[in-house]
């Protein structure tokens, strides 16, 4: 059994591996050790981290809830659990395996669920497995930095790489931060 004391979900792989290799100095300079447990990775790999005893776990919720039942961690242990990007757990269908987990913990382990945006779901799964359930925001939803500018160009979507070439050219931008799907 592995008697992690933090235990940090991701909803991608990548952003668990980006996690695991921005914590490595902290996670040394505490003189603890972790493993990353993402679908992909080598299970076998995985299982030995494991049987070492590990003090942090940074998993993609499937595979984190494959050790568990597996009874390759025990959950009981865990002092702190984080859930990241919980939005978009739900997105990408997680909120089953989220369930699963935090219904194996102990009442006295610490909670964390981290979100961008907090929907109506994610705060009924705040609710559901945090208690006392203490909420923090940073900005109020909806507030926009004082030194942004925001701006939209209603564009045909065959013209939008045209748009952006053309935007970004043009020399007017200092910074341009750009979200697509």
């Amino acid at each position: 059994h592995a008697y992690p004391k933090i235990f940090i979900l991701l909803p991608t792989k990548e952003l668990a591996q980006q996690i695991y290799e921005v914590s490595k100095p902290f996670i040394h300079a505490l003189d603890m050790n972790a493993v990353l447990l993402q679908g992909g990775g080598r299970r076998t790999d995985e299982i030995q981290r494991l049987k070492r005893g590990v003090d942090v776990i940074i998993a993609t919720p499937q595979r984190a809830l494959e050790h568990i039942e597996a009874r390759r961690i025990d959950i009981k242990g865990i002092r702190h659990l984080v859930v990241d990007e919980a939005d978009m757990m739900f997105d990408m269908g997680f909120v089953g395996y989220l369930e699963k987990i935090f219904e194996k913990m102990t009442e006295r382990s610490q909670k964390i669920i981290v979100s961008a945006t907090i929907t109506p779901r994610v705060v009924k799964l705040a609710k559901a497995y945090i208690k006392p359930l203490k909420r923090i925001e940073l900005d109020p939803p909806g507030k926009i930095a004082d030194t942004i500018t925001q701006m939209l160009y209603p564009v045909l979507k065959s013209k939008k790489e045209a748009l952006l070439a053309w935007l970004i050219s043009s020399g007017q931008y200092e910074k341009v931060l750009l979200f697509v799907r």
